[in-house]
């Protein structure tokens, strides 16, 4: 028993994962479905008929009718790679692809382990200290900022405006709440705007491949710079708090890849399917009649992935509440697939993966409290807080 699956009376063991597999079952406000089996999930995330939904227009014509203006928060969900359908959505990935390329030094391995080997070090003498806050978000921020050259106040603004901006997928929200979130976005755009108007590094390296090749407005970098934060930092978080504690609940499997760190790679990749940071994909919209196993799904229906059922269905994984380093099964879908999948992907593999070889050289990591304290979170999937000591 452990802290991701059902059942197990201690705290420390509570579920929040309830299995519950099979065809496509509606969702609450008819022409929606979840979509829950991993075959199912790849069918969507694969159909040429099945695109992510764009919530900036309907948020466009609320405003409209309202006399409102929620222009920079539709630019900052326009920046979401996982949701765009325009004509510009390749050049604008391709854009993002040659600058992280360009910008590989910034994020190279021995870069990256100086940043999580030094926090470690100096929280380890620290103490007792709250993981998520300390560790987890520090380290993903400090590699974003330094590798970026943006300071902590743009991440600040740039994290303000994220934590909020993922409901908008999942429902309509009031007027007052969208005015709360069009502060936020402006606040967050125009730190961006700041950073680019006097970038070095990397995002100097954005702003020159733009000029040389693509030309987009300003306005449309700043959205992408807020994406390439909120997705390398918010994501991050959370895995390296489940890890933290996968590691706690699975003594044997910290030997096995301590022994041997040939094993890093299948530790990562068993965590982010057995308890990955994101719990569902970006909303997907049928395009056409389709179907989606062998069930119908309508032009304009509405599609929910859950990644967490998903990547939990015993039908694709063998035993899938047993987290197992040495399971050979189908790829878990975390990062997406197809067009809109991340673009950050190999990156936020690569820290993970240093993140789990720097712990594996300290002590381990053991919880204060019984109790886990989860975020409410519609998207993300991670600890509130997870208080450590160092084992000695």
């Amino acid at each position: 028993m452990n802290a991701f699956v059902t059942g197990g009376a201690p705290a420390l063991q509570r579920t929040w994962i309830v299995p519950r597999h099979g065809p496509l079952t509606p969702a609450p406000g008819g022409d929606s479905w979840f979509v829950t089996r991993y075959a199912d999930a790849m069918s969507v995330l694969r159909n040429p008929l099945v695109g992510p939904t764009e919530p900036w227009t309907a948020i466009a014509r609320v405003g409209q009718r309202a006399g409102r203006d929620f222009s920079g928060l539709a630019n900052l969900l326009q920046g979401m790679l996982f949701s765009p359908n325009d004509p510009d959505h390749p050049g604008l990935r391709t854009l993002v692809r040659k600058a992280l390329a360009q910008s590989a030094p910034a994020f190279a391995p021995e870069v990256v382990s100086a940043v999580v080997r030094d926090r470690l070090a100096a929280t380890r003498r620290a103490g007792q200290v709250e993981a998520m806050e300390d560790i987890c978000r520090a380290i993903p921020t400090a590699v974003m900022a330094n590798a970026l050259g943006i300071s902590a106040n743009t991440i600040k603004a740039i994290r303000k405006a994220s934590l909020s901006i993922f409901p908008v997928y999942a429902r309509a929200l009031p007027l007052t709440v969208l005015a709360e979130l069009e502060a936020d976005a402006v606040a967050a755009e125009s730190a961006i705007l700041d950073e680019l108007s006097r970038a070095e590094g990397a995002l100097a390296a954005l702003a020159e491949l733009n000029h040389a090749g693509f030309g987009f407005p300003t306005r449309t970098l700043a959205r992408y710079v807020f994406f390439l934060v909120l997705a390398g930092v918010e994501t991050l978080t959370g895995l390296f708090g489940n890890m933290i504690l996968l590691l706690h609940l699975n003594p044997g499997a910290r030997a096995a890849v301590a022994a041997d760190r040939q094993l890093v790679s299948p530790f990562v990749e068993e965590a982010v399917r057995y308890a990955g940071p994101m719990r569902q994909a970006a909303p997907r919209l049928a395009m056409a009649d389709t179907t989606v196993g062998d069930h119908p799904v309508k032009k304009g229906d509405m599609l929910l992935v859950d990644l967490e059922q998903a990547h939990h269905d015993p039908a694709a994984f063998e035993q899938p509440q047993r987290f197992d380093i040495s399971r050979q099964g189908p790829p878990n879908i975390a990062f997406g697939v197809g067009a809109h999948a991340c673009l950050g992907a190999a990156l936020g593999r690569l820290e993970a993966r240093i993140f789990l070889d720097a712990m594996l050289d300290e002590a381990p990591m053991v919880p204060v409290k019984p109790e886990l304290e989860w975020e409410r979170h519609v998207s993300f999937r991670r600890l509130q807080r997870l208080d450590v000591t160092f084992a000695t």
